[in-house]
């Protein structure tokens, strides 16, 4: 017999997907791999990487006899480390380490935000509030930066203070000044780039590499500023532009929150017809308007350099007539442009209004501070661009 038919025992059937309890069920009563896989018109290598995915899937959960492990671990956890102490062939101690299963934490939620929005009143729906003009060809694509609201700056260290209240007043006086300055589109799309919160979670830490971040006050009133200042920037373009878009992509530094934000706005402006909420799973999203394709994606998991094939795979495949492509980025604080005036698509990551943090002070990272609104022609691509920078508001202040 095989001695990996020797491995399926009852736990490994049970922790087995259902299609590999199936296969497996067929191992065991042939007690042959080849005679399985003629019973069920597959091939022997396909049972093969059945057998093989079943035992893996199990050891991820806590089950691999071999190794000395022989308990299950809990629902929504999968195996992170194992170190294991030999001795003449035996293992004689196993040390096991768990970590939240990313599938699952993820499956829960999305289940918890469906049973917290359940009480969220829609807003009701809005009317210009005066007669004017919008040119129908024009649309503004206001691309927001990491905006890291929640996080401390300490003047002394980083150069510049930044906390809550700092934050919310500059993004609020910055999307004004970009929206008077601004043409009268019929369109307006804000991409909130990723990191619009500093961090994920109560404990103040990323949620992928467990830093531990500077934050300012509890996450509960990180959160209802981050609201806040996201109903502020809706609100406020309404005024002005007929039909506004807003896609909240996830970033490294707010995996759950940014998903929350996408169910929760989808929500309160489902009764609103001039406001559409990109809430699209997965983290890239796409617009058009005329000849111009748009893609955004934070950048943290995805190269750069990826984007364009990821472009031309999107417009392909949905047969697009488009001749101006362009990919918004953030995650890098940086200004860079990529396949300028060639190739698939442009490439372009954007700077933050946010200031350093004691991290970014401590490496002598540095960027000029910015917001953009971009001006987008349906036939003639972008013909305009306004800038609002940090001294542009301090001077203001004055």
């Amino acid at each position: 017999m095989n001695p990996i038919i020797s491995k399926i025992d009852k736990q490994v059937l049970e922790l087995a997907t259902p299609r590999q309890r199936e296969v497996l069920g067929e191992v065991v009563a042939c007690q042959s791999i080849p005679r399985a896989a003629e019973s069920m018109g597959i091939a022997p290598s396909t049972v093969h990487s059945c057998i093989h995915a079943a035992i893996t899937r199990a050891a991820k959960k806590g089950y691999s006899p071999e190794q000395g492990l022989n308990s299950v671990y809990p629902e929504g956890f999968n195996m992170e480390k194992v170190t294991i102490h030999e001795r003449n062939g035996v293992v004689t101690e196993t040390w096991a380490r768990m970590h939240a299963d990313k599938e699952k934490s993820l499956e829960m939620l999305r289940l918890a935000i469906s049973a917290i929005c359940e009480d969220v009143q829609p807003m009701a729906a809005t009317t210009p509030e005066h007669t004017r003009y919008c040119n129908e060809d024009l649309m503004v694509n206001i691309p927001v930066g990491d905006a890291h609201i929640g996080m401390l700056a300490w003047g002394e260290e980083c150069g510049t203070d930044y906390d809550l209240k700092i934050a919310e007043s500059i993004h609020c006086r910055a999307v004004d000044m970009l929206i008077a300055q601004a043409p009268p589109a019929k369109y307006c799309t804000i991409i909130d780039l990723g990191d619009w919160m500093h961090s994920d979670n109560l404990l103040g830490v990323t949620t992928r590499g467990g830093n531990v971040l500077d934050m300012d006050g509890r996450w509960h009133k990180v959160l209802r500023t981050a609201i806040r200042i996201v109903v502020y920037y809706i609100t406020q373009c309404l005024k002005k532009f007929d039909q506004v878009i807003f896609r909240p992509e996830v970033g490294n530094h707010n995996d759950s929150s940014a998903i929350a934000t996408q169910e929760w706005l989808s929500i309160l402006y489902q009764d609103e017809p001039r406001v559409t909420i990109g809430n699209t799973a997965g983290n890239v999203f796409f617009w058009q308007h005329g000849l111009c394709y748009f893609g955004s994606h934070h950048g943290h998991e995805i190269k750069f350099d990826k984007l364009p094939d990821i472009m031309a795979a999107e417009v392909m495949d949905n047969h697009l007539q488009t001749k101006f492509r362009k990919f918004y980025c953030g995650h890098i604080h940086h200004k860079t442009i990529r396949n300028t005036d060639f190739n698939t698509c442009e490439v372009q990551t954007y700077r933050t209004l946010c200031p350093k943090d004691a991290y970014s002070s401590s490496r002598g990272y540095h960027a000029p501070r910015d917001i953009t609104a971009e001006t987008w022609h349906k036939r003639y691509g972008q013909i305009g661009t306004v800038n609002v920078t940090i001294p542009m508001l301090e001077d203001c202040d004055g």
